[in-house]
Protein backbone atom coordinates (compact mmCIF):
# COMPACT_ATOMS: atom_id res chain seq x y z
CA UNK A 1 0.00 0.00 0.00
CA UNK A 2 1.41 3.20 -0.89
CA UNK A 3 1.36 5.31 2.17
CA UNK A 4 1.61 8.62 0.11
CA UNK A 5 -2.20 7.60 -1.43
CA UNK A 6 -4.23 9.71 1.76
CA UNK A 7 -2.07 12.93 1.61
CA UNK A 8 -4.26 15.89 1.06
CA UNK A 9 -3.10 19.58 0.16
CA UNK A 10 -5.52 20.98 2.65
CA UNK A 11 -7.31 20.04 5.85
CA UNK A 12 -10.96 18.64 4.14
CA UNK A 13 -12.63 19.12 7.79
CA UNK A 14 -11.76 22.88 7.37
CA UNK A 15 -14.86 23.26 5.66
CA UNK A 16 -17.53 22.14 8.04
CA UNK A 17 -19.13 23.73 10.07
CA UNK A 18 -18.30 23.20 14.14
CA UNK A 19 -20.81 20.91 15.82
CA UNK A 20 -22.94 22.79 18.62
CA UNK A 21 -21.72 21.36 22.28
CA UNK A 22 -24.63 21.89 24.82
CA UNK A 23 -22.90 21.37 28.11
CA UNK A 24 -25.12 21.38 31.28
CA UNK A 25 -24.77 23.76 33.79
CA UNK A 26 -23.16 22.91 36.90
CA UNK A 27 -25.52 22.12 39.70
CA UNK A 28 -26.03 24.86 42.11
CA UNK A 29 -26.41 23.38 45.61
CA UNK A 30 -29.65 24.96 47.75
CA UNK A 31 -29.23 27.11 51.02
CA UNK A 32 -30.50 23.55 53.09
CA UNK A 33 -27.71 21.89 51.20
CA UNK A 34 -25.21 24.85 51.76
CA UNK A 35 -26.41 24.73 55.70
CA UNK A 36 -25.56 20.58 55.78
CA UNK A 37 -21.96 21.26 54.29
CA UNK A 38 -21.27 24.23 57.38
CA UNK A 39 -22.83 21.43 59.89
CA UNK A 40 -21.02 18.33 58.59
CA UNK A 41 -17.27 20.31 58.25
CA UNK A 42 -15.24 19.88 61.76
CA UNK A 43 -15.59 23.07 64.29
CA UNK A 44 -12.69 24.96 63.58
CA UNK A 45 -10.42 25.23 60.56
CA UNK A 46 -12.30 22.81 58.26
CA UNK A 47 -16.17 25.14 59.12
CA UNK A 48 -13.95 28.39 59.19
CA UNK A 49 -12.78 27.44 55.73
CA UNK A 50 -16.12 26.97 54.38
CA UNK A 51 -17.26 29.68 55.81
CA UNK A 52 -14.62 31.54 54.28
CA UNK A 53 -15.26 30.25 50.60
CA UNK A 54 -19.28 31.29 51.33
CA UNK A 55 -18.83 34.50 52.20
CA UNK A 56 -15.23 35.69 50.22
CA UNK A 57 -17.39 33.73 46.90
CA UNK A 58 -14.05 31.89 46.54
CA UNK A 59 -11.96 29.01 45.78
CA UNK A 60 -10.18 26.72 48.12
CA UNK A 61 -7.16 27.10 46.68
CA UNK A 62 -7.47 31.31 46.94
CA UNK A 63 -8.44 30.61 50.53
CA UNK A 64 -5.31 28.54 51.41
CA UNK A 65 -3.29 31.22 49.64
CA UNK A 66 -4.44 33.68 52.02
CA UNK A 67 -2.07 36.32 53.62
CA UNK A 68 -2.18 38.67 56.21
CA UNK A 69 -1.03 41.76 53.46
CA UNK A 70 -3.86 40.39 51.95
CA UNK A 71 -5.91 41.87 54.28
CA UNK A 72 -7.21 45.31 54.31
CA UNK A 73 -8.50 46.49 57.60
CA UNK A 74 -9.16 50.21 56.94
CA UNK A 75 -11.15 49.51 53.63
CA UNK A 76 -12.49 46.71 54.49
CA UNK A 77 -11.24 44.81 51.68
CA UNK A 78 -9.58 41.06 50.66
CA UNK A 79 -7.23 40.60 47.79
CA UNK A 80 -8.01 37.40 46.31
CA UNK A 81 -5.14 35.80 43.98
CA UNK A 82 -6.15 33.40 41.53
CA UNK A 83 -4.78 31.68 38.25
CA UNK A 84 -7.59 31.24 35.90
CA UNK A 85 -6.08 33.41 33.30
CA UNK A 86 -4.70 32.75 29.76
CA UNK A 87 -1.79 32.29 30.59
CA UNK A 88 -1.77 31.20 34.50
CA UNK A 89 0.39 33.77 36.09
CA UNK A 90 -1.28 34.67 39.55
CA UNK A 91 -3.61 37.96 39.10
CA UNK A 92 -5.50 39.53 42.05
CA UNK A 93 -9.28 39.95 42.38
Amino acid sequence: MDPYKFQFMMNPCLALDPMAVNEPEPPTPSVDEVLRIIAAAKPGDDQDLVLCCLHLLGRIDEMLRLRWKDVNFEKKTITLWTRKRKDGTYESD
